[in-house]
C-alpha cells in the first residue's frame, strides 16, 4: 500500500537546487508538491552540494567596489560572442538575454537579500577567451561558504517552511515514463526496488540533470567536428545524470531534445582523492597551475601555443582530446604547486567552505602547503621527486609505459624555466606573457607565482600531475520557452510539462550555446526554477480568476 497521497499541484522530478527551488517558490503561493529523487535523503540538494559556488553576475556592487567597469552591453555582447548561437538558437539566445537583463540582478538581490549569502570581495577572472571573446572583466562570484552553503539554506527553507504540511518529499524513486492524457501530461511513473507507483500533478516539472554522469551517453554524444573522444574519461557529474529522462521526453512526447554534444567538460582531472562512490573513475576537476609546464604523454610540451587555463575551458578540452593516449602531465616544483594548485569544490576549500576569512587571508599572505601535504598521499595521480632522474622514472611507472625520456623533458623544462626568469623586455613565450598579464587583476596576482623557474633547487621537491578529460556539465538539453515550458520541435509547449537546471541546458535547450563564461550553471538553474514556478503559479491564479 502507498504510504504517501500521490495527488499534487505539482510533482518535481530531481532534488538538485533546480528542484529544491521550484518547489519553494510553489509552496510559497499554497502549492502542493512532491519532489521525487532517485538518490538517497542524504543526496538532496544534488552536485550543488559539492560545488565550488562560484556565480556569474554582472553590474553587482561588489564589481562596482572594485572599479570594474561592467553593463548589460558589455555582457550580452560578451555572451553572444562566447556562445556563438547559431540562427536556429531562438530559445536558447532569448534565455541569454532574459538572464543577463533581468536574471542576473534578480538571482544576486535573491541570495543576498533573502539568503543572506555573501560573496568574496573580489570576483575571479576567468574565461578570458582565446580566439573568440569571453568575459572581458572580472564577473565571478565567488559565495562565503560554498554552494555547501546554498544548499544547506535551501534544505533548511522546505523543511521548515510554513506549507511543509503540503510538500512530500520521495527518496529511491527512479521515473520511467510520462503519464499523457486529453493532451496534456498529468503525471508520471516511478520505480522504487522493482514496485511502479502513479504520481499525478497539474503540472510536472523535470530537474533531473544533464547526461554526462554516463560515459556511455557521452561517449555516443561525442561531437562528430572535435577530436576522437579520449581512451579514459573520468566522471566528475552527478552519477544521475544519464539523460533518461531527455530520452523519454523525446521519445513519447516529441519534446526538442538539442545540442546534447555540447559538453562543457574539464582538461585537468585527477582521481578524486575522498571519493565515497563506487564508480573507479569518479574524478575531480583541477584548477591547474599556470605556471605549471603541460606536456603531452611523451613529455613534450603541449604547443605551439601552450595550454593555460582560465582562458578558453573549451579550446583547452579540444587540444588536449589532441594527445595521444588519453592522458597529459603537468610539471612544476612545491613552490608553484602549494601556492597555485587548487581543486574545484566545497571539500577542497574549507576556508571558503567554512567561511573562515581570516585564515583564507592568511594563506593567501603566507601560502603554507597543508593542503598540497594532505592530497598529495592521497592521489594517485600526484608525484613528488627529488630529481627530474626520480620524477620520470615515476611518471612512466604510473603510466605503465616508458614514454617519457628525461632529456626531451629536461629540455623542455629548462627552456621554459630561461623564459620565465627572462627580463620583461626579452619574453618571448607566450604562457609567460600571459602569466605577467594575469598577475595584473589583483584576484590573481598573490595566486600566481613570479617568475618562479620549475628546476630550481630551492623550490623543491618536484611534482608531476596525471591529468584527464573529465566530464562536468551538459550544455545541451530539453528546449523550453521563457516560462520553463518544454517545447516540441515544431515550437508548440506541451502542456503541464516544464524542464529546470541542468536538464534544460539550464534554459532553452542551451543558453551558454557553445561555451559557458563559468558560473553561469547555478545562477541559471535558480533563474529558470523561478520562472517555471511563476509561470505554473500564474496559471493557478488565472484559474481562480475565472
Amino acid at each position: 500500500m502507498n504510504p504517501f497521497p500521490r495527488h499534487f499541484d505539482a510533482v518535481v522530478i530531481g532534488g538538485g537546487i533546480a528542484g529544491i527551488v521550484t518547489a519553494l517558490e510553489l509552496l510559497d503561493h499554497g502549492r502542493s508538491v512532491a519532489i521525487l529523487e532517485r538518490g538517497t535523503p542524504s543526496k538532496l540538494g544534488g552536485q550543488a552540494y559539492e560545488a565550488f559556488g562560484g556565480m556569474w553576475f554582472t553590474g553587482t556592487p561588489i564589481q562596482r567596489s572594485n572599479r570594474i567597469k561592467d553593463s548589460k552591453e558589455l555582457a550580452t555582447r560578451d555572451w553572444l560572442h562566447a556562445a556563438e548561437f547559431g540562427p536556429e538558437d531562438v530559445w536558447q539566445k532569448k534565455w541569454a538575454l532574459s538572464y543577463i537583463n533581468e536574471g542576473s540582478d534578480k538571482v544576486y538581490q535573491w541570495l543576498t537579500k533573502e539568503l543572506g549569502i555573501r560573496f568574496l570581495p573580489a570576483p575571479g577572472w576567468v574565461e578570458r577567451g582565446d580566439y573568440t571573446s569571453g568575459n572581458s572583466v572580472p564577473r565571478y562570484h565567488i559565495m562565503w561558504g560554498s554552494s555547501e552553503k546554498l544548499t544547506r539554506l535551501l534544505i533548511q527553507r522546505l523543511m521548515r517552511h510554513k506549507q511543509r504540511r503540503k510538500l512530500t518529499l520521495v527518496f529511491h524513486h527512479d521515473v520511467q515514463q510520462f503519464i499523457y492524457k486529453n493532451g496534456r501530461v498529468i503525471g508520471c511513473i516511478a520505480e522504487n526496488n522493482g514496485i511502479e507507483r502513479r504520481f499525478h500533478g497539474r503540472d510536472i516539472v523535470i530537474a533531473s540533470g544533464g547526461v554526462t554522469g554516463s560515459e556511455e551517453e557521452v561517449r555516443r554524444l561525442w561531437p562528430n567536428n572535435w577530436p576522437k573522444v579520449p581512451d579514459y574519461i573520468l566522471n566528475g557529474s552527478h552519477e544521475y545524470s544519464d539523460g533518461k529522462l531527455h530520452r523519454v521526453a523525446a521519445e513519447d512526447l516529441s519534446a526538442n531534445v538539442t545540442h546534447l554534444d555540447a559538453f562543457w567538460n574539464y582538461a585537468a582531472g585527477i582521481h578524486h582523492p575522498y571519493s565515497d562512490r563506487m564508480d573507479p573513475k569518479h574524478g575531480a576537476s583541477l584548477i591547474p597551475p599556470r605556471s605549471g609546464l603541460w606536456t603531452n604523454c611523451y613529455g613534450r610540451r603541449i604547443g605551439p601555443m601552450p595550454l593555460v587555463s582560465g582562458f578558453d575551458t573549451r579550446h583547452l578540452c579540444q587540444r588536449v582530446c589532441e594527445q595521444d593516449h588519453g592522458y597529459t602531465w603537468q610539471v612544476m616544483n612545491w613552490e608553484i604547486a602549494k601556492r597555485e594548485l587548487n581543486i574545484s569544490g566545497a571539500i577542497f576549500n574549507t576556508a571558503i567552505r567554512d567561511e573562515r576569512k581570516l585564515t583564507f587571508l592568511a594563506n593567501l599572505l603566507r601560502v603554507p602547503d597543508d593542503f598540497l601535504k594532505q592530497i598529495e598521499p592521497r592521489s594517485r595521480d600526484i608525484i613528488t621527486a627529488d630529481t627530474l632522474d626520480e620524477l620520470v622514472a615515476s611518471m612512466n611507472r604510473l603510466s605503465g609505459h616508458n614514454r617519457i625520456d628525461k632529456a626531451v623533458l629536461e629540455a623542455e623544462l629548462t627552456d621554459y624555466d630561461r623564459q620565465l626568469t627572462a627580463s620583461d623586455g626579452q619574453v618571448n613565450d607566450d604562457q609567460v606573457r600571459r602569466i605577467v598579464g594575469l598577475r595584473q587583476w589583483k584576484g590573481d596576482r598573490l595566486r600566481i607565482c613570479r617568475g618562479q623557474p620549475i628546476l630550481d633547487p630551492a623550490a623543491g621537491p618536484l611534482v608531476a600531475i596525471r591529468l584527464h578529460l573529465i566530464t562536468r556539465k551538459s550544455l545541451g538539453g530539453i528546449n523550453t520557452d521563457l516560462s520553463s515550458r518544454v517545447l516540441r520541435s515544431d515550437g508548440s509547449a506541451i502542456d503541464g510539462l516544464y524542464a529546470v537546471g541542468e536538464a534544460s541546458g539550464f534554459g532553452g535547450g542551451g543558453v551558454n550555446g557553445r561555451r559557458s563564461l563559468e558560473g553561469t550553471f547555478l545562477s541559471l538553474c535558480i533563474y529558470n526554477a523561478m520562472k517555471a514556478a511563476s509561470a505554473i503559479n500564474a496559471t493557478y491564479q488565472a484559474e481562480t480568476v475565472t
